[in-house]
Order: structure tokens, then C-alpha cells, then sequence
């Protein structure tokens, strides 16, 4: 099976992996925004959004429901 992160945000195809990397980059600068101290990602693919952080809060929880 491949890694996630083949087929989204190191595709090699740069249409297919920008989008991933962009909604990343945005998202983990509004959950960084929010300043909360906890956060449940749900679909949380291999944990990508979470490496985004740049303010991480003091406790998250990512999970992911397809293996």
C-alpha cells in the first residue's frame, strides 16, 4: 500500500500536490490562530496538518479512520 503523503502533498505531479500543501499551510495557520490547548484532527491522513503547526497546542489527537 502507498504512503499517504505519496498521492497528496509529495505527489509528483504539482496540480495534484499543491492543493494538499496549500489547505496544510492554511489550516494549521488558523488552528495556530485559535491559540487552543487541545485539538482532535479527524482524518488526520499521517499527521501532515500537525507537522504545519507552528504554535502547537498542548495536547492533539489525530486520527485517522482508513488505515
Amino acid at each position: 500500500m502507498a504512503k499517504y503523503s505519496s498521492y497528496t502533498y509529495d505527489h509528483p505531479n504539482y496540480i495534484v500536490r499543491y492543493p494538499h500543501a496549500k489547505r496544510n499551510a492554511i489550516v494549521g495557520s488558523k488552528i495556530a490562530e485559535l491559540a487552543s490547548e487541545s485539538w482532535f484532527d479527524f482524518g488526520a491522513g499521517d499527521g501532515a496538518l500537525l507537522g504545519t503547526l507552528q504554535k502547537v497546542p498542548s495536547y492533539i489527537v489525530c486520527y485517522e479512520p482508513v488505515p
